[in-house]
């Protein structure tokens, strides 16, 4: 029953389609003239575009963005999740060394490496000041 009613709705737009055709020769005039002249200009462009674009070169681009994306955002989370870890586990440290009286470091995460050779070098400095020599 579907399959008739859809074949019938076909011929009764086919027909539909035969009477404005035969109307519009008749009176020599299209009807709704300026709208379907700009959708025949619109859906010519869009078959240009349809039958000119390299589809392959198109998919392959869009699926390599869309996986570089992916990859990116799955290594953000990751290294904010890391980040997030090594946060909780270093307060963790400092809390435990506070407890069992040990001196608690401070942070050198926000010095750059010249800063840190530094501060090394002056700590060995201030050290060797302070002890004795050997032979006395």
């Amino acid at each position: 029953m579907l399959y008739l009613i859809l074949i019938g709705i076909s011929l009764a737009l086919l027909g539909a389609f035969l009477v404005l055709v035969s109307f519009e020769r008749s009176r020599g005039l299209r009807v709704a003239g300026e709208f379907r002249n700009t959708l025949d200009k619109k859906v010519a462009r869009a078959a240009f575009i349809a039958q000119h674009v390299d589809w392959g070169a198109f998919v392959r681009h869009l699926v390599g963005s869309a996986a570089e994306r992916t990859a990116h955002d799955l290594a953000h989370s990751v290294l904010r999740f890391v980040r997030t870890t090594e946060r909780l586990l270093t307060r963790f440290v400092k809390y435990l060394r506070e407890r069992r009286g040990m001196p608690v470091e401070e942070s050198h995460e926000d010095q750059t490496a010249f800063q840190k050779a530094f501060s090394k070098v002056r700590t060995a400095v201030r050290g060797a000041a302070t002890r004795k020599p050997k032979g006395d």
